[in-house]
């Protein structure tokens, strides 16, 4: 049986990791967000603050061959992506030289997300929104909505992404789904809004399941070695055209 990746985007404090509470148990959470899930770390069976990113990879790949653990989860993950893009900046020089490496550390990451989905296991991660701008020629700024801060690449192995909406006023929360595969008949298997009862979010997480069924075996390479060597290839390549020039 194959266990499902889920995405969890939202405003801080809107209920996300709330939400993760419902997950199977055991379940174990990496926290990498200073005013996250220490709040509610009694709820999970491990708990582990970590921010570096080696460190971390290890800890995912340790709770995904322990048999014992039924979820896992990573709070907030959009941390790693910052971390790495922040790196590029601080660069300076060749940016695609710069680009290159970044991509491959932060896929590093996704094998063993990928090792727990095919073990059976549930994962979720969480990520902030925030306003996707585009610039125009004039300087302008075109506002296109909201998008999760992290990087477009995860989503090739999601098999669901959900957007937890917060209107404070009304102290309101339901979910907006972004995507969520696969279908059945050509039909949605979530709706395009799902509401949250007041102080339910954390029953929320088995409903979402029950909704979408066991999800099928990612057709996403998981293999990051093979996809870091073609990415090699492909910047000596670049470089090689460049200096020819």
């Amino acid at each position: 049986m194959s266990g499902t990746i889920i995405l969890i985007d939202g405003v801080a404090g809107c209920g996300k990791t709330t939400v993760l509470c419902g997950m199977p148990e055991p379940r174990a959470i990496l926290d990498t967000d200073v005013d996250g899930s220490r709040w509610l770390r009694e709820h999970f069976s491990v708990y582990e603050a970590q921010r570096d990113m080696q460190a971390a990879r290890r800890t995912l790949m340790q709770w995904a061959d322990n048999p014992k653990i039924a979820s896992l989860a990573v709070d907030v993950w959009a941390y790693f992506w910052q971390q790495v893009a922040m790196q590029v900046l601080d660069a300076g020089g060749n940016t695609f030289r710069a680009w290159g490496p970044a991509k491959m550390s932060i896929r590093k990451l996704y094998d063993p997300l990928m090792r727990a989905k095919k073990a059976g296991k549930h994962i979720c991660l969480t990520a902030h929104t925030k306003e996707d701008l585009k610039q125009g020629e004039d300087k302008s700024v075109e506002k296109l909505g909201l998008k999760a801060d992290s990087e477009a690449m995860l989503n090739d192995i999601l098999d669901v992404h959900l957007r937890m909406e917060w209107n404070i006023k009304a102290d309101s929360r339901w979910f907006t789904t972004v995507k969520c595969r696969p279908q059945r008949d050509w039909k949605p298997l979530l709706p395009r809004r799902i509401d949250i009862p007041r102080e339910s979010s954390h029953t929320m997480y088995p409903q979402i399941l029950a909704m979408i069924g066991e999800a099928p075996p990612s057709v996403a390479n998981g293999d990051s070695q093979q996809e870091d060597l073609a990415a090699q290839a492909s910047m000596k390549e670049a470089a090689q055209a460049a200096g020819g020039r």
